[in-house]
């Protein structure tokens, strides 16, 4: 169990506030959507290992 896509889009409308990628597919399993705010935050231990370029972009 976890978050329903379809449930969670029309409650929130997340998906507006999506610029890069897409949202999560009710048929696939196993990934997560993250923001770019909180990946910079939890990975800026490793954040030689985070390509620029996707930073730049993501940001």
């Amino acid at each position: 169990m976890g978050i329903d896509p379809i449930k969670e889009e029309a409650t929130t409308q997340f998906s507006k506030y999506v610029k890069y990628g897409s949202g999560l597919d009710p048929n696939e399993e196993g990934y997560i959507l993250i923001g770019a705010t909180l990946l910079k935050k939890y990975f800026a231990v490793r954040a030689n290992t985070i390509p620029k370029s996707f930073l730049a972009v993501h940001a």
